[in-house]
This record gives C-alpha cells, structure tokens and sequence, in this order.
C-alpha cells in the first residue's frame, strides 16, 4: 500500500474475468476525515463510486469507467467560509503498462481532450479507492469561493489589471535632440 493512500480498496488484475465487473466503493467516515486532511478541505461527508473494470484483451490493459458521488466542504480561497459541493459525475481510466503510458506521453495523448485518462499499471494490483480519490482531487472545484465573494486586488503601479498598457518613453528620445545640435 502507498504512503499516500487514505482510501484504499485493492482489486487484483489476474482475478478478473473476461467479463467487466463491477465493484462498489464507498470511505468510511474515517477515511472520509483522512482525504478532507489530504486534499485540504473542512470536511468529506461521504465519496462512493461504482465502476466496472475489464482487463482488455492481448494484455493491453485495464478499463475502468465509474460513476463518484462525494459530498465535500470547501473553505473559500477569499474568506475561508465553508463552500459546500456535491460531485456526481462519471470518469473512464485506462491503465496500461509503463511502456505504454511512456509512448502515450511522448505522442501527446495527454495534450489531447478527447482521449481517455491513463496511468501506469505496475503489477497485478490496483486500488479502486486511491483511483477515486484521485479522481475526486481532480474533479473538485480547485478555487472555491463563497456565494457573491469576489477577489479584491489592491491598487498597484506596478499591477495593472483591465487598463490600457502604460506607454514608456523611449530611452533613444534624447540622442534624437542631440541630432539636431550637431
């Protein structure tokens, strides 16, 4: 198990069947404290998900789709007031071997918003629950913000925002009168 797993439920590739199954996870209270302190959040009511895993054949991997719920407590990035947000959306994974993960970065597979999310599969084990919770670290909203705050930047002169750029003079402005002298 991985230092940084709070969240684990471990399936193991060579017991799949040739069929998809399903699998249903959910976080105890526990491990739902154990993620809000990971991901840096008030509080986890609750994460679930269903998923179904197929080991796709010639061993090129494993597909996972799933559908998470999660109930989580943001603090506001302006205020710090508690930002409510329910989750409920579905998500495809496909992990393949290291090699393949390696050709699929250097082809640029992750730069592509309509390909599927992979991962590096090592071993025969995978953790349904650090899937989910990663998946759940991903899916969140990254800067929450109360109902009606805004984020207020102070006046700066050296921070412009939504102003026209100042037009500096031109350093060569004064040889241009010597010119005239000569």
């Amino acid at each position: 198990m991985p230092d940084t797993a709070t969240f684990y439920q471990q399936i193991k590739v060579s017991e799949l069947g040739k069929k998809a199954s399903e699998f249903t996870v959910s976080a105890t209270p526990e491990e739902c404290s154990a993620l809000a302190e990971r991901f840096g959040l008030a509080t986890i009511g609750a994460v679930s998900a269903t998923l179904k895993v197929l080991d796709l054949p010639r061993k090129e991997g494993v597909k996972i789709t799933g559908q998470l719920k999660a109930s989580i407590v943001h603090r506001s990035t302006v205020s710090l007031k508690d930002v409510p947000e329910d989750l409920d959306l579905p998500f495809e994974l496909l992990l393949v071997s290291a090699e393949v993960a390696a050709r699929m970065d250097n082809d640029g597979t992750l730069m592509d918003p309509d390909a599927i999310e992979y991962d590096a599969l090592e071993g025969d084990d995978v953790d349904l629950g650090e899937i989910v919770a990663q998946t759940l670290s991903v899916s969140m909203d990254q800067y929450p913000r109360a109902a009606g705050e805004e984020v207020e930047i102070p006046k700066s002169k050296h921070l412009t925002l939504d102003e026209p750029e100042l037009v500096k003079p031109n350093p060569f402005a004064v040889l241009e009168g010597l010119k005239d002298k000569s």
